[in-house]
């Protein structure tokens, strides 16, 4: 491994610079790991702009489909397979830290393409029913809830032992609640996947 080829990312408030092999390291505000931009200070700015930037370029496609008469059930499988992906992936890692900014940018995207399906005098809601799909960040939480359950149900995932199951058994079967979810010191690790998630899923299935 060489030096000059190693990145810092650092993700703590402690500044004490890295040494390999007698080299610093260079240390950078964001880095990008399987096609998510990850920043130090945990925020997701560059990461949805990135989604953003790379949707709308697919737009363009999907309004060229639009111009050969493409029927509207083609258009909305095109945007299902090949525009939805990349507003939704890895979203089991940030999508409970978005800012409310951040949604409404994702959430535009979406909008533009039911525009380009159905028209622009169609309201959102209606194009959302004729398509059968649903607000993008409904989907991202659904994403996350069936994430949440096959880690759950899988004790051989990698992440089955970070789940915080509850362990208590004296209550009544209908009143326990699966996860027994921490007390949260900041919104940052409130919000962090397992977390958030647990939560959800205790205030929906366990009540």
């Amino acid at each position: 491994m060489q030096p000059r080829k190693c990145k810092e990312l650092r993700i703590s408030f402690k500044q004490v610079p890295s040494v390999f092999s007698g080299t610093p390291i260079e240390v950078v505000a964001s880095f990008q790991v399987l096609g998510l931009t990850i920043q130090s200070n945990l925020k997701w700015d560059q990461q949805v702009e990135k989604i953003c930037k790379k949707a709308s370029k697919r737009l363009y496609f999907l309004s060229q489909l639009k111009r050969a008469k493409v029927q509207g059930k083609d258009l909305v499988k095109f945007y299902v397979t090949c525009i939805r992906p990349v507003l939704t992936y890895a979203c089991e890692v940030y999508n409970f830290n978005l800012q409310e900014k951040q949604k409404l940018s994702l959430e535009r995207i979406q909008k533009r393409a039911m525009r380009i399906i159905y028209g622009f005098d169609t309201q959102y809601d209606v194009a959302l029913e004729s398509s059968c799909l649903v607000k993008l960040s409904t989907y991202r939480d659904k994403l996350c809830d069936e994430f949440l359950t096959k880690i759950s149900s899988n004790m051989k995932d990698k992440l089955f032992k970070y789940l915080p199951f509850n362990k208590n058994t004296n209550l009544p079967l209908r009143n326990v609640r699966k996860f027994s979810v921490p007390k949260c010191d900041t919104d940052r690790f409130k919000n962090s996947f397992i977390n958030a998630t647990c939560s959800r899923f205790n205030e929906t299935y366990c009540k």
